[in-house]
């Protein structure tokens, strides 16, 4: 009788560490998704600043079938025009066609350009600069 509680004993206890082990990998996998996650709305909405641009070049960036607009200017400076949700920027499409080559703005944005993960500031609002 005592061997037969040892056995589910020791039964019992390799189920707990093998649990624990196969959750704590899952709470790693969790930690990892929440710093990203974390990181990618530090790279979109913070840094705010401004500056006078003259747009050289406006493209369409493409990858796995999404598109993002990128605006270069004379400094050779890159930033994106994107949707931000948590600050209901919606009009994208907009600033985008608004934009010029050639042109002279006052643009607002957020973010920062790192280049690892492809990140550019992105612009959320324009202004005109009539010359």
């Amino acid at each position: 009788m005592k061997e037969k509680i040892l056995k589910l004993k020791n039964k019992i206890s390799n189920a707990i560490t093998e649990l624990f082990y196969c959750h704590f990998e899952a709470i790693i996998i969790c930690i990892i998704i929440i710093i990203f996650l974390f990181m990618t709305y530090i790279f979109q909405y913070s840094n705010y600043s401004e500056a006078v641009i003259e747009i050289k070049d406006k493209f369409v960036k493409t990858y796995n079938g999404n598109g993002t607009y990128i605006i270069t200017d004379n400094n050779d400076n890159t930033y994106k025009i994107e949707d931000l949700l948590f600050i209901w920027k919606f009009n994208s499409t907009d600033i985008y066609s608004s934009i010029e080559i050639g042109g002279k703005y006052k643009i607002y944005t957020t973010g920062i350009r790192f280049k690892l993960f492809s990140q550019y500031p992105n612009i959320n609002k324009i202004e005109n600069i009539e010359e």
